[in-house]
């Protein structure tokens, strides 16, 4: 059976890699992702959150040099 694991990654001096955020049964769509990510993080402009949970859903990774990014990842559960 495989999951999708959502994690983020914090560039700061005292961080030590990925964090789990959560997993998903399925691979998420944009609206499960968005949902998921309300309230965790905060944006003001609705077209770059969507962006962001698009570009979750692909994959993730860092765009730019943001200090706080996400990845998503097919894995196989144990």
């Amino acid at each position: 059976m495989k999951v999708w694991v959502l994690t983020r990654e914090i560039n700061q001096y005292d961080q030590d890699g990925a964090y789990f955020e959560t997993v998903f049964a399925e691979k998420p769509t944009v609206k499960v992702v968005a949902d998921y990510l309300t309230g965790k993080v905060h944006m003001r402009d609705v077209m770059a959150a969507l962006a962001l949970c698009e570009h979750i859903v692909a994959g993730g990774g860092r765009i730019d040099s943001e200090d706080v990014w996400f990845n998503l990842e097919e894995v196989e559960a144990r």
